[in-house]
């Protein structure tokens, strides 16, 4: 059905492109249909032409991509045309990946000076452009890593058209796509290929998420991470890169795990050890040739300390050494008391608290009420409100805590307490942040009625003021929320979405607004009603990216079932020879 839609509206165009996309499903099918074996049972036969239809349903995809004006959005979607179409042609899927990709590379002065970078090139803070294109190239990268061989193409296109330390940067993020897949080994492989070409990167992330899924592969990393820089010619500032890098993998705060919220465990002690030291050689080699080159970086020698009497005893020496040259005239010695950072700062965050209260300066009491939002120590943080005497002020802060409240009592499991929080925020931003979240856990806790009644009452509360701008993606996350305990209110929330984002100008940006996957969701309840849904988007990017999403759960499903049938047929097989 959605094939002759698309047709009607390509003919309606142009009639020479009707017939051209005509012979090629012709062909399409007639060499597709050669291949089908002679004995398939016909279920088999109307399986494979389903597939095929979807194949072309994406290469007339494709060519709406194409009519895209802005190179990046046009990458953006052939990206998710690509991810639908990976199982259904392998070659096309790359052909349409390649093409993203070198779409999502910059071009002109901003491709020279990338290109110029060297290891000694500090970091410049991205500009939206740059985080647009970063996301929109990490997702091609996603889909890209089911072939390693494809990927090292896009490697040598990257080192080419921009550089090194782009070509490292690209190898560090398909560490993180390679890790989210489950493959820790091709991880590791990416992340020491990054560190041999730039180990001055960020590389301490992507090695902290490998020690999530494997803490012996990350300290292998982290040592060969070390080794590397002892044989780099480092300057003081790419060194404290670094170093800040390292930091990251070596001490991982209690539970730092991209949002799974799992606990990543320390190193081997005896590779903390090998860290400390040799950051304490290169501060102390640094400090010999250069005379007061340390002293703006005394705060690592604070962060060092407490590792220092734990994992290296024998380095104290050094460290003092170290603490004496950095201290200019006035400074205090930094307190040596074997106390570990995390017991430190919060004695400092008590200490914040205190003097605010005493003070009662508005400035102090926000930031202390921000304090002990973060440390989640609510009581806290509203004895601190009732102490400022601005209403405004104190209204909008009061609504901070509520927001944040709720969802930290909705994820311990107390929904009666998050749903009642919830219940008194007035502000969209967080209406659309907290109620899918608290919503979700009423749908854990199989509590039907109270995730109905929220999700109706966010609505009712976000559509009450006609001037309130409604993000889209609130609606997708509700839905979202909902959709595993009710199919009949989820399309309803889904109906408002797209009517929104059909009143917005197609502005041709790479962000779409919504949680794309809500689409295969949707299908898994009503295939039909959810083609239709994605249908009527009118923007271009949205509505390629909610199709394409759509017909790769198409693929998805019938490959299949494609599979189930073969294999029976096979076993049937078997079984009739040896009869």
């Amino acid at each position: 059905m959605n094939f002759w839609f698309e047709m009607r509206l390509i003919m309606k165009k142009s009639y020479f492109y009707y017939i051209a996309i005509l012979l090629v499903f012709a062909f399409q099918s007639k060499s597709f249909c050669q291949n089908v074996s002679n004995d398939s049972s016909p279920i088999l036969e109307e399986l494979q032409s389903q597939k095929q239809l979807t194949l072309t349903s994406l290469n007339i995809l494709d060519n709406q991509a194409n009519r895209i004006g802005n190179d990046l959005a046009k990458a953006a979607a052939k990206a998710e045309i690509a991810d639908a179409v990976w199982q259904l042609d392998n070659d096309f899927a790359k052909k349409i990946l390649l093409e993203a990709y070198k779409l999502s590379l910059p071009n002109g002065e901003e491709k020279e000076k990338l290109k110029n970078r060297t290891v000694e090139t500090a970091p410049v803070e991205p500009t939206q452009n740059d985080i647009d294109r970063m996301k929109v190239r990490s997702r091609i990268l996603q889909v890209a890593r089911r072939d390693s061989t494809f990927i090292k193409e896009l490697v040598k296109i990257s080192a080419k058209e921009l550089g090194e330390v782009e070509k490292a940067e690209t190898l560090n993020s398909f560490s993180v796509k390679a890790l989210r897949a489950g493959d820790t080994s091709q991880a590791k492989d990416f992340i020491n290929q990054a560190i041999q070409i730039d180990p001055t990167q960020q590389i301490g992330w992507s090695i902290l998420q490998l020690a999530a899924e494997n803490r012996e592969l990350a300290d292998e990393a982290i040592l060969q991470y070390i080794q590397t820089l002892r044989n780099f010619p480092l300057s003081t500032e790419s060194f404290f890169r670094a170093y800040s890098s390292l930091q990251m993998a070596v001490f991982p705060l209690p539970v730092y795990d991209v949002g799974r919220n799992r606990q990543i465990s320390p190193p081997n002690p005896n590779v903390t050890k090998t860290f400390i030291q040799f950051v304490l050689e290169k501060m102390t080699t640094f400090e010999k040739n250069q005379s007061g080159s340390m002293r703006q970086y005394r705060p690592v020698l604070n962060q060092l300390w407490f590792p220092v009497n734990q994992f290296a005893p024998e380095l104290r020496n050094n460290w003092m050494w170290l603490e004496q040259i950095t201290r200019r005239n006035g400074d205090s010695p930094i307190d040596s008391t074997p106390q570990s950072s995390q017991e430190k700062a919060r004695k400092d965050y008590e200490e914040r608290i205190k003097k605010a209260l005493e003070s009662k300066e508005n400035k102090e009491l926000v930031q202390a009420v921000r304090d002990a939002v973060y440390y989640d120590d609510y009581k806290t943080a509203r004895n601190v409100l009732s102490e400022i005497e601005d209403e405004t002020l104190r209204n909008k802060y009061e609504e901070y805590i509520n927001a944040n409240e709720a969802m930290w009592q909705a994820k311990k499991g107390e929904i009666i307490e998050a749903q009642r929080l919830a219940g008194k925020l007035g502000e969209t931003k967080n209406i659309a942040k907290v109620y899918p979240i608290v919503i979700e856990q009423c749908v854990k806790f199989k509590d039907e009625p109270c995730a109905l009644s929220l999700s109706n009452q966010a609505i009712k509360i976000l559509k009450s003021d006609e001037k309130t701008n409604i993000p889209p993606y609130f609606f997708s996350a509700l839905a979202k929320s909902v959709y595993k305990l009710d199919d009949v209110s989820m399309f309803p929330i889904l109906d408002s979405m797209v009517a929104l984002l059909n009143k917005q100008e197609d502005n041709e940006s790479v962000r779409i607004g919504f949680e794309a996957d809500i689409f295969k969701l949707l299908a898994e309840k009503n295939e039909q009603r959810t083609l239709q849904l994605a249908e009527s988007l009118i923007q271009k990017l949205p509505r390629i990216t909610a199709l394409a999403t759509f017909y790769k759960w198409k693929a998805d499903k019938l490959s299949k079932e494609i599979e189930t049938i073969q294999q029976k047929e096979k076993t049937s097989k078997t079984s009739s020879k040896k009869s």
